[in-house]
């Protein structure tokens, strides 16, 4: 019985852990979940304007803007399109950065957190987008409820539980035969 409960407190103990690791940085893979986008001309800001509807419509806005970022090192893709990053500057709830594309045209990257460290507000020339992670433990993982951990903490203790109680019942047997 000893270990049982052992084994459910331990198990207990790394489920609550788990859950509350979330920490508010910078760090992680980040995609956008909104876009201000401005749109320039008379014609062209119709078509614009279609096309960010039609991502957002879709559920690719994602595409707009991607970060990664670990520690100094950062990724940044914005439409479809990497750029070299450099200058990285970073502190507790601001960080800039300059980035690059293929053309060798250069444009000054601001990231601030939000909401509590749970979004960034990503500014680049004009363009203004929110983001939120994107990584398997913050986008998934960490979104299921406590109740859903405990629920299988419960089950897998009455699995171990009842695997114990069974090896000792047919241990008891094989004395008596």
């Amino acid at each position: 019985m000893k270990k049982t409960i052992t084994f459910i407190t331990i198990i207990t103990m790394a489920l609550v852990c788990f859950v509350s690791c979330g920490t508010n940085n910078f760090n992680g893979q980040w995609e956008c979940v909104e876009a201000t986008v401005p749109t320039y001309g008379c014609f062209g800001s119709i078509d614009m304007n279609q096309n960010y509807k039609n991502l957002a419509d879709s559920g690719c806005l994602g595409l707009l803007c991607e970060i990664k970022i670990d520690g100094d090192k950062v990724s940044y893709e914005e439409n479809m399109c990497s750029y070299t990053v450099s200058n990285v500057k970073r502190n507790a709830d601001s960080m800039s950065f300059t980035v690059e594309d293929g053309r060798k045209i250069s444009s000054h990257v601001s990231l601030r957190l939000a909401d509590n460290g749970n979004s960034i507000i990503a500014t680049r020339n004009m363009n203004t987008y929110t983001l939120e992670r994107s990584d398997l433990i913050h986008k998934i993982i960490l979104r299921i409820p406590i109740w859903m951990y405990l629920l299988l903490g419960l089950l897998l203790a009455f699995i171990y539980v009842g695997k114990t109680v069974k090896r000792r019942d047919s241990s008891a047997f094989k004395g008596i035969r």
